[in-house]
């Protein structure tokens, strides 16, 4: 009876032990008293199971508050407010401390690890340049760093999350073939979900000799099932930031007018942000009709955008009835 309490006793123990170990990594915030915000935390979180998109919130209250997100392995970890964004790189474990002396992010240090100190630097070095949103002027200052710095992994993660590549292509695709040692490896490209880069070699395309459903999370229903191959179908694929989106969606409006019949022409926008609620404001303001408003926060990481070959924000395919090929523009 006494032993079978002893090993009762190291078994809740044990279980209590494994409770506290559950992955997970830590976010400290310390900035001024003054500063009550409300910040967007989005990442990937990756798991022996399958991967979770996770986004949640945090309320900065008198400069302070943390919280704690499961982490099963590594992670890059967006922090977005008032159309800003910063990004940090978190393993297991890890307990990242953001301080800083005002509300300015691009000013904050962010730490933890060695990456997020190098990136800390890049980021005060280069405020003024970070809060002009001229990407132009950001992509050479991350040229620069990727040019000095070609085996160090921050390059790798500057040009995946701090690039342009729509602004420049083909600059982006002759800095990522600088890269060599730590910041060539796959880990990298794995972490950021994108799809474009693997192995160097474009996406299989979609088989457009035979019919393809898919099933999208909507704003109106919920949820819509997508069907290719008996009507023509025209998808928009977007972020809210993107500069030519207005131009876009007054695309597919005149599209709509031109085929109002939904049954026959099925237009479709997608929308890329991890935030909801970057997804569902500009829908109020578009007030765009007959149209499946549809949300898929992955982006280019998602199954669907895979299979159709979607590298980039905006983008238009349309795929055809006497399906040939799919057009992208």
């Amino acid at each position: 009876m006494i032993q079978f309490r002893y090993l009762l006793l190291l078994f809740i123990i044990g279980m209590t032990a494994g409770g506290c170990s559950r992955p997970k990594v830590t976010l400290e915030f310390s900035l001024p008293t003054e500063l009550h915000m409300a910040y967007t935390i989005n990442y990937y979180n990756v798991t022996p199971r399958g991967g979770r998109y996770i986004e949640t919130g945090v309320m900065i209250q008198q400069g302070k508050a943390k919280s704690v997100l499961p982490l099963a392995d590594e992670a890059v970890i967006s922090v977005a407010a008032a159309g800003k964004t910063i990004y940090i790189y978190a393993e297991r474990g890890d307990k990242i401390s953001l301080t800083g002396e005002s509300a300015d992010m691009f000013s904050w240090k962010i730490g933890g690890n060695k990456i997020n100190d190098q990136w800390t630097k890049w980021r005060n070095d280069n405020d003024d340049i970070l809060q002009s949103s001229e990407s132009g002027k950001v992509n050479k200052a991350v040229e620069e760093y990727v040019k000095k710095n070609p085996d160090n992994p921050l390059s790798a993660l500057l040009l995946l999350y701090n690039y342009n590549r729509r602004e420049n292509n083909e600059g982006f695709l002759k800095l990522w073939a600088m890269l060599k040692g730590e910041a060539a490896k796959e880990k990298w490209i794995t972490l950021s979900g994108r799809s474009d880069l693997y192995s160097g070699r474009p996406l299989t395309p979609l088989d457009t000799k035979k019919s393809h459903t898919f099933v999208l999370k909507t704003l109106a229903n919920g949820a819509d099932t997508i069907r290719t191959g008996k009507t023509p179908v025209t998808i928009l694929f977007w972020r809210s930031n993107d500069q030519k989106r207005t131009e876009m969606i007054d695309s597919l409006r005149s599209l709509r007018k031109s085929h109002p019949d939904s049954a026959k022409y099925l237009i479709v926008d997608v929308c890329f942000d991890p935030d909801s609620i970057n997804w569902a404001m500009p829908l109020i303001r578009d007030s765009l009709k007959g149209v499946v408003r549809a949300w898929m926060p992955l982006g280019e990481t998602d199954s669907i955008a895979r299979l159709l070959g979607v590298e980039r924000t905006p983008m238009i395919i349309h795929i055809d009835t006497i399906v040939k090929e799919v057009k992208k523009k």
